[in-house]
């Protein structure tokens, strides 16, 4: 039994570089993962950026966090229970925010597009789109479903006013 056949010797080479590519992956991943307190940091900023003199209580605190806990499909925050794999949907009466949180978390993910070159977009929803109902609605009229299939996408944010 002397010398290792030319096969083995080719799988364990392919098995090393398979657990090196591996540990690379994992160690970016890390580097990706963000830190849910900077981010909120990030959210109240671009929130007092669209709306300067708008005061944070407590409840929108809970509703502000698990806004950034969606975004990041982190649980840590989400005391809301937000399901990550649905989108948000803000209701309510005249002036209570709904635009302006829109706008900020508008704000919020441009902002994390330019500052975090590096994080996939496609693990996190950071593809933005505003429009209108009704140019929403007159796409649809002019081009049918297929001119919608952009907004499908799984890391894509369409934020529809009304």
């Amino acid at each position: 039994m002397g010398e290792v056949p030319e096969t083995i010797k080719k799988l364990i080479m392919q098995a090393a570089e398979s657990q090196t590519r591996f540990q690379e992956q994992e160690s970016i991943k890390q580097k990706l993962t963000p830190d849910i307190t900077k981010e909120k940091i990030y959210f109240l900023r671009a929130l007092q950026e669209v709306e300067p003199n708008f005061d944070i209580n407590h409840a929108d605190k809970r509703i502000l966090n698990s806004i950034v806990a969606w975004v990041w499909k982190d649980s840590s925050i989400n005391s809301l229970g937000l399901d990550y794999n649905k989108g948000l949907f803000f209701y309510g009466s005249l002036g209570r925010g709904k635009t302006m949180t829109l706008r900020a978390l508008r704000t919020y993910l441009v902002g994390l597009q330019n500052r975090c070159h590096r994080i996939r977009k496609q693990d996190y929803r950071l593809g933005t789109y505003w429009m209108s109902a009704s140019e929403l609605a007159n796409k649809y009229a002019a081009d049918g479903q297929t001119a919608l299939t952009i907004y499908y996408e799984p890391d894509c944010c369409l934020f529809i006013d009304e």
